[in-house]
């Protein structure tokens, strides 16, 4: 009986030898460490292999040039700030270009670019899981303030009285539903 007892006590210190152990390096290259990634909605936003699409919060729509945008929700087991660093290890590696990162305690919201669209990344932590929302959105001219209106609804163009329109300056296009305003 005792044989058994010094048996589990020394698999015990093993397992958790190796889960304390390891890098104490908390700026670990995600891409060198050996991390596990593939594509789901997107081609190239990478997303690591412990985070789960969830079907029913995801919206995909194309624009007129064939570019993919929406938004998709992930969950899984990680901790936030490796999830943090290796989705910037990841969309810079894929082309995209590090814009803003703004970081709390229990998440962090990643803002990149590329050419012709723009990508938020927004990761929180709930009760159990870690959340991944990842928005992919057109990129608009600099500049430029732009508003589309559903095509399904019935829409009228704003007016000269709503605020958008009544404080810019310089000129406005209006080309259907979409009025685009320059900024301030």
């Amino acid at each position: 009986m005792r044989f058994y007892s010094v048996l589990a006590m020394l698999v015990l210190t093993v397992a958790l030898g190796g889960c304390f152990g390891g890098s104490s390096d908390g700026n670990e290259d995600p891409m060198s460490a050996g991390l596990n990634y593939y594509y789901a909605e997107f081609s190239d936003v990478a997303i690591p292999n412990e985070m789960k699409p969830d079907k029913n919060d995801t919206f995909i729509t194309y624009t007129s040039d064939g570019i993919k945008l929406g938004t998709q929700l992930f969950k899984g087991r990680v901790e936030v700030s490796s999830l943090v660093t290796a989705l910037q290890g990841y969309m810079q590696r894929d082309g995209w270009t590090l814009r803003s990162v703004f970081r709390a305690t229990r998440g962090a919201i990643l803002i990149f670019e590329q050419q012709q669209k723009m990508c938020s990344m927004y990761v929180f932590e709930d009760v159990i899981n870690t959340g991944l929302l990842v928005f992919v959105s057109p990129k608009l001219a600099d500049g430029a303030l732009q508003y589309n209106a559903p095509s399904s609804m019935a829409t009228e163009p704003m007016g000269a009285a709503d605020p958008v329109i009544g404080s810019g300056t310089g000129t406005t296009t209006t080309s259907g539903n979409i009025t685009v305003y320059p900024a301030k």
